[in-house]
C-alpha cells in the first residue's frame, strides 16, 4: 500500500512539473562604478557555472537546488590594462583568485523573479537579493538582472582618480541565455 502511494505521488509530481538540466549557452557578468572623473564599466565572459536544475510549472521557474558561479578575477576587464590590474588588486588578487556567488533560491514575484544567495568577494561573504527577468526567446530562456552592493560591504578599497573617490555603490549586472 505504501509503495502504491509513493508511486502515485512521484507520478503526479512528474506529470505536473518539468524538471530538466539547464545548459548555459551565453553568460556575462558586468559591473559599473560611478566616478566623478570617469565611470568604469567592466565585464567577465569567462564565468564558471556549476550544473543546476530549474523547475518549470505553469510557465514559472524555480530552482531545484542551490548552485555556484565562479568569476575568475583576472578575467574581469574594463578595457584598460592598468586599471584592470588595479581592479584585480582591489579584489584581492593574487591571494584570492575568484569571486564566488552561491545562488540559493529563485522566487517568482509577478513578472519578475527574486534571486537570493551569497556573494563572496575577497574572503567576505554577504547575502544578496537581486531582481531578474526571464524571457522565453525561441525556446531558450534569457535571464537578466542586477544587484547593487558597496565597496565597504566587502572591505574593498574605494578607488580614486585625481584625489576623487568613486561612489560607494557597485552595480553588478548579469545576463545568461539558458537552454
Amino acid at each position: 500500500m505504501k509503495f502504491k502511494l509513493l508511486y502515485t505521488i512521484f507520478l503526479f509530481v512528474g506529470i505536473f512539473t518539468n524538471i530538466s538540466a539547464t545548459e548555459v549557452l551565453q553568460k556575462k557578468i558586468g559591473f559599473y562604478v560611478n566616478h566623478s572623473m570617469a565611470n568604469v564599466y567592466g565585464v567577465c565572459n569567462e564565468i564558471q557555472i556549476e550544473p543546476f536544475d530549474l523547475v518549470k510549472k505553469s510557465n514559472l521557474f524555480s530552482l531545484k537546488s542551490s548552485f555556484k558561479i565562479n568569476i575568475p578575477i583576472t578575467k574581469i576587464s574594463s578595457g584598460d590594462t592598468g586599471r584592470d590590474d588595479h581592479i584585480h588588486e582591489i579584489l584581492g588578487h593574487p591571494n584570492f583568485s575568484q569571486i564566488q556567488i552561491q545562488v540559493t533560491s529563485i522566487e517568482n514575484q509577478g513578472e519578475r523573479y527574486l534571486v537570493k544567495g551569497n556573494l563572496t568577494i575577497r574572503g567576505t561573504t554577504k547575502p544578496f537579493q537581486s531582481d531578474a527577468t526571464a524571457v522565453d526567446t525561441n525556446g531558450n530562456l534569457q535571464v537578466d538582472g542586477k544587484l547593487i552592493t558597496k565597496f565597504s560591504d566587502y572591505k574593498l578599497e574605494n578607488p580614486s582618480l585625481l584625489f576623487f573617490k568613486a561612489k560607494e555603490d557597485i552595480e553588478i549586472s548579469y545576463s545568461f541565455l539558458l537552454k
